[in-house]
């Protein structure tokens, strides 16, 4: 649970709050941005990538960073791919960020999402 969102990953890829598909939607993000003025994005896990699937990230364009992939040199992606939650810095399009990242599953195995 983040601020009050359960989230639940029943296949690999497909991310859901309360039986809605969070691909492609972006009430939750925009939410949680509005609510503390910070980025909020939800990756799924493609192979041994961490693809954007919902985010209020914004791209230099001023486009939304959907279908972008987590650096997988970064140490977030490590941590990640690891099991483990990541606070630290992150640079995303130039720009310097503090980060949390959180896998939604226990075992590296069942990984599919990161909030």
């Amino acid at each position: 649970s983040i601020l009050g969102i359960k989230f639940h990953i029943p296949l690999a890829g497909v991310n859901r709050l309360d039986n809605a598909v969070l691909n492609n939607r972006f009430e939750e993000v925009d939410r949680f941005t509005a609510r503390t003025s910070a980025v909020a994005t939800i990756f799924a896990r493609h192979g041994d990538k961490l693809v954007r699937v919902s985010t209020s990230l914004r791209q230099t364009d001023g486009e939304r960073a959907l279908g972008t992939e987590l650096d997988p040199g970064s140490p977030a992606y490590q941590s990640l791919m690891a099991g483990l939650p990541y606070i630290g810095k992150s640079q995303v399009f130039s720009r310097d960020y503090m980060a949390r990242y959180t896998p939604l599953e226990k075992t590296p195995r069942d990984r599919k999402s990161v909030v």
